[in-house]
């Protein structure tokens, strides 16, 4: 499976955008969300770091429809990383 992830990257036509901030306001605003919603910091940077690299090869979340396609590859992409109910918390 992460050879496929790699393999769409690397034909991938680069679409998107991802935000940038400073790595330190992004550390600490994850760092924040993470301990307010009751989860890992870690798999809290996975999931962003997973759904700003979806947006960069063109998936993006403006209708229903993209939303569930782009959390449907999000959570393919996780379960990689992730047991089933750790990804369940992301969500």
């Amino acid at each position: 499976m992460r050879s496929q992830a790699a393999a769409l990257l690397n034909r991938a036509k680069l679409v998107g955008s991802v935000k940038a901030t400073t790595a330190r306001s992004s550390r600490e605003t994850v760092e924040t969300r993470a301990r307010a919603e009751g989860i890992a910091p870690e798999q809290l940077f996975l999931r962003v770091g997973v759904h700003g690299l979806l947006h960069v090869v063109g998936y993006d979340h403006k209708t229903r429809s993209e939303t569930g396609e782009m959390e449907s590859e999000e959570r393919r992409l996780l379960l990689q990383h992730l047991t089933s109910s750790e990804v369940e918390e992301l969500f």
